[in-house]
């Protein structure tokens, strides 16, 4: 999703200054002022620490999807149409402590075209069972895959029957462990006032509810290792600046004609962590718990910043 331009004045106030880079860096930061890089308690979850990431390459930004696996390798989509990987360095307790330098390559049509225009607006990822990447696009509202490791796309299949093509469309993509996917609208309210959501297939789509808080938009979605749903909400304001939380869903609403909501987990919001945060993937740890990483989206603007945070939930 792109700046709000509501947040213009906010952030030329509010935010640091913005040094060259002559080199990716990736700079641990804590969650709160005075606060350890790692090892407290935020909320339900153990917070694993926090990277502030920054590269010379100016195509770096702006990532919105995110996908990490059990080897610490994390993809994500930015909203320019491109596929930026880079690996996670944790230490042995788990802790988030470095990433290595991005690799950012262009998404490009059947064809071997660049994606431009519309086209390109990528706002989540899910990696599927067979290793393809299913992108979700936004303003011209499609899913497209790519074979695994690739950024060429093999097939799209349009979702203009569910969403008009704003910047309020589907803004996460959920492939669930039957096949199906799940979609959540960022900012499209339903009939019943909760944002609008859909289960199924291309072609074969049943609609549900997301009831979010205080009328917070959704930002990213995935599933923890129990089936249960994670979503990401944000807002932002003059006053009050980026506030993300992040909330845990039961998997059985997870239905057509559903209504999802549950508790919350954790909220970030100043004078603590804050940004744009858009994206958040799961993977599952050896003792059963999962593993939660949650990216920031800088909109290519010279004073936000990228942020990687990691949590673990604890025993339940």
């Amino acid at each position: 999703m792109r700046r709000p331009a509501v947040l213009a004045l906010f952030l030329l106030v509010a935010a640091p200054a913005c040094a060259g880079e002559e080199q990716h860096t990736a700079r641990r930061v804590p969650l709160a002022p005075g606060e350890a890089a790692a090892g407290s308690v935020a909320g339900a979850l153990q917070f694993k620490g926090a990277l502030e990431l920054a590269s010379p390459d100016r195509r770096f930004g702006g990532l919105s999807g995110l996908h990490v696996d059990d080897d610490g390798h994390a993809i994500a989509v930015s909203d320019r149409g491109y596929f930026v990987e880079f690996d996670l360095v944790e230490d042995a307790a788990g802790n988030l402590v470095d990433a290595g330098a991005p690799k950012v390559t262009p998404m490009t049509d059947q064809h071997g075209v660049r994606l431009g225009g519309p086209e390109r607006d990528a706002e989540d990822l899910a990696v599927l069972p067979d290793g393809r990447r299913l992108v979700v696009f936004e303003h011209d509202p499609r899913l497209g895959w790519f074979a695994p490791g690739t950024a060429r796309l093999e097939r799209v299949a349009s979702l203009r029957d569910l969403v008009p093509g704003s910047n309020e469309d589907i803004e996460s993509v959920v492939a669930l462990a039957d096949g199906r996917l799940l979609l959540i609208a960022e900012g499209l309210r339903s009939p019943e006032g909760g944002l609008r959501a859909w289960i199924g297939r291309p072609g074969e789509w049943a609609s549900l509810d997301y009831v979010p808080t205080d009328g917070q938009q959704v930002a990213g979605a995935a599933l923890l290792p129990d089936g249960d749903l994670l979503v990401l909400e944000r807002s932002a304001t003059v006053l009050g600046g980026f506030r993300a939380r992040l909330r845990r869903v039961p998997g059985e609403a997870i239905r057509a004609g559903g209504r999802l909501h549950g508790e919350s987990l954790v909220e970030l919001s100043a004078p603590g962590l804050a940004d744009n945060f858009e994206a958040v993937a799961t993977r599952p740890l050896p003792d059963g718990r999962a593993a939660i990483y949650l990216v920031s989206d800088d909109n290519y603007f010279p004073l936000q910043r990228t942020y990687v945070v990691k949590f673990e939930t604890t025993a339940r």
